[in-house]
């Protein structure tokens, strides 16, 4: 967006529109760069103020869940699969642990608010929803929440172009192959 199309002020019609730039922005740049990317930074890629964005946005934890959220609608999407399995929605788990740091970062700070543990309940939900007995080696939701967290440090750790290597190697200690 050109500095001329910035300055153009849409009113109140602009709002959902600058919303989406908003979450657009901050997907690329917290996967590019981290949940610490300045906040300023993101409303400048969206193209709008800084205003703008606290006007959606009182907080970055408020904007990091609004911008995850859309990653746990792609794990009940997938539950919603009949075929699919508690292995496959991993697999969808360890995707975003190697994409998005910025994900993982954000499931694992402590102390944890209330929306990014309904975040991470959701997550935990729909492995378990599709885990048949044993086919999983975790015995309670805290199990597997404790593994995927286990799994998403080493990962987050990890170089990116080394993350996939990484995660794999992890679950498989914690017993979980994926292939």
């Amino acid at each position: 967006m050109t500095v001329e199309e910035r300055r153009k002020n849409g009113g109140r019609g602009a709002g959902p529109a600058n919303r989406a730039a908003l979450l657009a922005s901050a997907r690329f740049l917290f996967d590019t760069r981290g949940l610490d990317v300045p906040l300023n930074a993101i409303a400048q890629r969206a193209g709008v103020g800084q205003g703008s964005l606290y006007r959606h946005f009182p907080n970055r934890r408020s904007l990091a869940v609004a911008v995850f959220e859309e990653n746990v609608q792609q794990y009940e999407q997938l539950v919603a699969d009949p075929d699919a399995t508690a292995e496959d929605i991993l697999k969808l788990v360890t995707e975003h642990m190697v994409k998005s740091a910025a994900f993982v970062q954000l499931m694992l700070t402590a102390p944890r608010d209330e929306q990014v543990t309904v975040l991470a309940d959701r997550v935990t939900e729909a492995v378990l929803t599709r885990a048949s007995s044993g086919s999983l080696p975790f015995g309670s939701p805290e199990d597997l929440q404790l593994a995927i967290g286990m799994v998403a440090s080493a990962t987050a750790t990890a170089t990116p172009e080394r993350r996939i290597k990484v995660a794999r190697r992890a679950w498989a200690l914690v017993g979980v192959t994926l292939t």
